[in-house]
């Protein structure tokens, strides 16, 4: 009789440690739920968001959560803004939407926002010709590789003609939508363009119809 009770003991106890293993590597398995951890390393987190499903099944503010977040690393952040552009932001997009995508970015400020309107030897993953270019510094830090989103927003670069220089009222513009302040002019513009400086690596987002029609 005790050990008829022992091994029925030792049975359940054996299911429920492989029961709760189960659960755990069900977790573990589960890209999102590493993506979300703070403090992973940049491999887990890189090879968790390579296993991740197209078309997306999370939410923006999945990765708007991390990008605003200073609890998580830098690099994380990052990783999550870019995520957040090639997983739920596409071509012909409109500026509106792209503002409630983004959820009041802490990642980006009003003064990193600037307008490119020619090229003077450089390069970039879009083509200013196309329409007026927005960079989006992305978490900008001095001395650090940099990260940047490049969009190309349906429009033309308004000069002013005494400097030659994109007019203030045209970046605010931009600028107040992007941080919802307030209705804008350009709401109604598109996204014609997306092009990345990953990490240091230029990266032109191939054009998507609309939401969620696949990575690039």
């Amino acid at each position: 009789m005790i050990k008829r009770h022992i091994v029925c003991f030792y049975a359940i106890f054996i299911g429920f440690v492989f029961g709760n293993a189960q659960t755990r590597l069900t977790i573990t398995n589960d890209p999102l739920s590493v993506i979300a951890r703070t403090g992973i390393d940049n491999v887990e987190l890189s090879a968790a968001v390579s296993r991740l499903p197209m078309p997306p099944a999370e939410p923006a503010r999945f990765w708007t959560q991390i990008a605003n977040d200073p609890k998580y690393s830098n690099h994380q952040r990052r990783v999550a803004v870019f995520e957040l552009f090639r997983r739920h932001v596409y071509v012909g997009m409109k500026l509106s939407d792209l503002a409630m995508a983004l959820n009041h970015p802490t990642w980006l400020t009003p003064n990193d926002i600037n307008i490119i309107w020619f090229l003077h030897g450089g390069k970039l993953p879009v083509d200013v010709q196309n329409g007026i270019v927005y960079a989006l510094p992305v978490l900008p830090m001095p001395g650090e590789t940099d990260s940047i989103v490049d969009l190309v927003i349906s429009g033309k670069t308004e000069l002013d003609p005494q400097t030659f220089l994109p007019t203030p009222g045209q970046i605010e513009s931009f600028r107040n939508l992007i941080f919802g302040k307030g209705a804008s002019p350009a709401e109604n513009a598109t996204i014609e363009e997306i092009g990345f400086v990953e990490f240091g690596e230029m990266k032109r987002i191939a054009p998507k119809n609309g939401p969620d029609q696949g990575k690039d």
